[in-house]
């Protein structure tokens, strides 16, 4: 999500103002050599997020994927934003967190309300489902003949997750 959100960026403004935060020399080396600035951190590292955020205006703040982990990472972001007078966070969230009852939202509103808390200018991107994350589903359908998934009668509008950064 991380690059296509990049590739898009830096259509809408000149890239030397995009800063990617990466967390190994090895995907920092491959965007440097696309024209990006760089900064080190992760989302377990308040302090080296707090180093990466200095003189950051507008934050793209996408969810992590360690799920279990996501709560401590997440403040750690929203704290090292504020700690550094990030005017304004765009969060990927997750469709409908403040009243989805799916276990997957709860990390979601936790987020959504430090954000709030935080009054930081805000911008809740509800992605809807990835169509990447069915691929399995999909690939076992086209094998069997047979469409088998949790959602019953239930509809869902899938997206790409290169049609999220845009």
């Amino acid at each position: 999500m991380g690059n296509y959100a990049l590739e898009f960026l830096k259509k809408l403004v000149l890239q030397d103002e995009v800063f990617a935060l990466v967390r190994n020399k090895e995907k920092a080396s491959q965007l440097e050599e696309k024209g990006f600035n760089i900064r080190f951190g992760n989302y377990d590292d308040f302090e080296a997020l707090s180093k990466a955020f200095k003189d950051i205006d507008r934050l793209l703040f996408i969810s992590g994927n360690k799920v279990g982990q996501r709560q401590k990472q997440h403040k750690n972001v929203v704290e090292a934003a504020k700690a550094n007078s990030v005017s304004y966070i765009a969060y990927t969230s997750f469709g409908n967190a403040n009243i989805s009852s799916s276990p997957l939202a709860e990390d979601h509103k936790y987020t959504e309300k430090l954000i709030l808390d935080s009054g930081i200018n805000y911008t809740f991107l509800r992605n809807n489902w990835y169509l990447e994350n069915e691929y399995g589903i999909i690939t076992a359908a086209l094998k069997s003949g047979k469409f088998v998934h949790s959602g019953g009668d239930g509809k869902v509008g899938w997206a790409l997750k290169e049609e999220g950064s845009v």
